[in-house]
């Protein structure tokens, strides 16, 4: 199968900025004609030290995706066309009367290779868009606390677009040496729609100090996260094979869909030892999520710790 793979990259940067820089693009076809694939990639990593103590940076990617494909009935035009291999029976051409001129009416007209092209039965191709960018910030201050911010959005878009004609299948009648024609199937468009933006945050302060023998480490960390689906669909009956577009007097079906969920919590860490000998670690979460009513939400779950070396034992309690 014809395949290629095309890709650029850069890297580079300075004393104080580093960056990575990506495109890729992928073709590919099949074995048979009309049904085709392609992706585009691209990706940038980009990360500069404002000051000595202060570091921005951020991951943005980006893909395209295409697949064309025949509008043969069934979900996966290209399975069709190889499973009629097993279909078609030894005695049934795939042309009336073997004239290239005259698709044949076979026994399952769905799986007849002569119908195997995107100008006749019609066409069923998926796009998919997709937009994602990662991007954080942190300052280190002097006397052992760090604060770090990150950031995350993704968007997805895809897309179906599929219009199957109602192309003419053929019968011979020997005797009267004419061709009977009907349609194979019924005529359809379709269209749908997804969309899904996401999108994350984490607020961190991590704190680490050795005074002697006394080590102590903390971290307060807040984060957030939501997704919101929403999906439309479209199909007409049109009533020929030539104009692809939706017209509402052949709407035969219209739906819309939209789910939405959401996450936060808060987190607390404490950790002291004393000569690495004695350990007491304080760990608790408050946590809420959408699908609990508005006064029943949140959740508070902590746990402690403790070791000490001279008993040899050690507790957990939740």
């Amino acid at each position: 199968m014809p395949q290629y793979h095309i890709n650029a990259n850069v890297t580079g940067g300075s004393e104080k900025t580093n960056y990575y820089l990506s495109v890729a693009h992928t073709g590919q076809d099949a074995m048979m004609r009309d049904f085709k694939y392609e992706r585009t990639n691209l990706q940038l990593n980009i990360d500069t030290k404002i000051t000595d103590r202060f570091t921005i940076g951020a991951q943005i990617s980006g893909k395209y995706e295409k697949t064309e494909d025949v509008g043969l009935p069934g979900g996966d035009g290209y399975y069709s066309a190889i499973l009629s291999m097993f279909k078609m029976q030894p005695i049934e051409s795939p042309y009336a009367n073997d004239n290239p001129e005259y698709i044949n009416n076979v026994h399952e007209n769905g799986y007849n290779p002569a119908a195997f092209s995107r100008d006749i039965a019609g066409y069923k191709d998926n796009l998919t868009r997709n937009a994602n960018i990662n991007a954080y910030a942190q300052y280190d201050f002097s006397f052992g606390l760090t604060a770090k911010a990150t950031f995350s959005y993704n968007y997805t878009n895809s897309r179906f677009d599929g219009y199957q004609y109602a192309y003419q299948i053929y019968t011979y009648d020997k005797e009267k040496d004419t061709y009977n024609g009907t349609p194979a199937v019924g005529r359809w468009r379709s269209q749908i729609d997804r969309s899904v933006p996401a999108r994350y945050m984490q607020l961190q302060l991590n704190y680490a100090k050795q005074i002697k023998n006394h080590n102590i480490s903390a971290v307060l960390g807040y984060e957030a996260s939501d997704y919101d689906w929403t999906k439309k669909t479209y199909g007409t009956e049109p009533s020929t094979d030539y104009l692809p577009l939706l017209q509402f007097d052949e709407l035969n079906s219209f739906g819309d869909e939209w789910s939405y969920e959401a996450r936060a919590g808060w987190i607390g860490r404490i950790n002291y030892d004393f000569a690495h000998k004695y350990l007491v670690e304080l760990l608790a979460r408050y946590d809420g999520s959408y699908l609990y009513a508005a006064n029943n939400r949140w959740g508070f779950f902590p746990v402690y710790l403790s070791v000490g070396e001279s008993r040899k034992r050690n507790s957990l309690k939740s």
